[in-house]
C-alpha cells in the first residue's frame, strides 16, 4: 500500500492538511501511525479509505480497499440496554454470515481470549460494563473479522496494561493474514510489536519511519519533540 506526495485541503482551510506526503503501509504487517493532535492521521486514515470529498487525492493511492477493511474508531457507540450477547450476535452474525450465535458457537468461532472475555460479559447489558470493559467488546467483536486491512484508532486507550498485551497478542496472531495500520499515543504498544513499521507524522508530512524496534532511541532524539511526552503511564 503505497502513498505518494499526497496532499489534501479541506474546503473551508486556506492550508492543507497533508502535505506531500508519502508513505508505504506494508502489507501482513502491523504498521503505527504515530504524531500529534492535529497532524493529520484521522485525515490519512480517510484518505486511505477513500472516504475524503473530492477525487483530486485518488492519483497518489496506489491501491483501492474497496470494502476489504474494518476501521475501528476510538469509541462506537451501542444501545446501552442491549445485551452484549446481542450486540456480537449482530457483529458476529455479519462477520460470519450466522444467525443467532449462542456462547457455543462463539468458543468455536473465535480465538481463546475473546471466547474468555466475551464470556463474562455474555449476559450483562451494554451500560453495565466499564470503560475498558466497553472497549475490548468492540475490539475483540471487530477483530474476528476477515478483511484484510484493519485500521484500530488507538486501541489500547482506557485499557488496562494485561488486556492490551492480550489484544496485541491477537493482533500478531492475525497479521500473518491480514495488514494493520494502529494509531497509538502509548509507546509500550509499539514495544509489544518490535517487528512493526513506524510513521511518524508531523504538520501533514510523514517525516520519519522507522522499525518498531527503534522506538526506545527515538524517544531520546531532539529532532521530535512531541516524543517526550509520548504516553507511557
Amino acid at each position: 500500500m503505497k502513498i505518494t506526495n499526497l496532499t489534501y485541503t479541506y474546503k473551508n482551510n486556506k492550508e492543507p492538511t497533508l502535505k506531500n506526503l508519502s508513505c508505504v503501509f506494508k502489507p501482513h504487517q502491523v504498521n503505527f501511525l504515530i504524531g500529534e493532535n492535529g497532524s493529520g492521521k484521522t485525515t490519512l486514515i480517510d484518505a486511505i479509505t477513500r472516504q475524503l470529498r473530492g477525487k483530486e487525492y485518488l492519483s497518489s493511492l496506489d491501491f483501492d480497499l474497496g470494502n476489504d477493511y474494518m476501521y475501528i474508531s476510538q469509541f462506537l457507540p451501542m444501545l446501552g440496554y442491549v445485551k452484549c450477547s446481542e450486540i456480537a450476535q449482530v457483529i458476529l452474525g455479519t462477520i460470519f454470515s450466522t444467525l443467532n450465535i449462542t456462547i457455543d458457537d462463539l468458543e468455536k468461532l473465535s480465538d481463546p481470549f475473546t471466547f474468555s472475555f466475551l464470556k463474562t460479559v455474555w449476559n450483562r447489558r451494554y451500560r453495565e460494563l466499564s470503560g475498558g470493559e466497553l472497549k475490548l467488546v468492540q475490539i475483540l467483536l471487530f477483530l474476528q473479522t476477515n478483511k484484510s486491512v484493519v485500521i484500530l484508532d488507538e486501541p489500547s486507550a482506557f485499557i488496562d496494561r494485561r488486556n492490551v498485551k492480550n489484544i496485541f497478542d491477537l493482533i500478531n496472531q492475525k497479521r500473518t493474514k491480514q495488514t494493520f495500520i494502529i494509531i497509538t499515543h502509548d509507546v509500550r504498544d509499539i514495544r509489544l510489536v518490535p517487528t512493526s513499521n513506524v510513521s511518524l507524522l508531523d504538520s501533514g508530512r510523514i517525516v520519519k519511519s522507522i522499525d518498531g524496534k527503534e522506538i526506545d532511541d527515538l524517544e531520546q532524539s531532539k529532532d521530535f519533540d512531541f516524543l517526550k511526552n509520548f504516553v507511557t503511564y
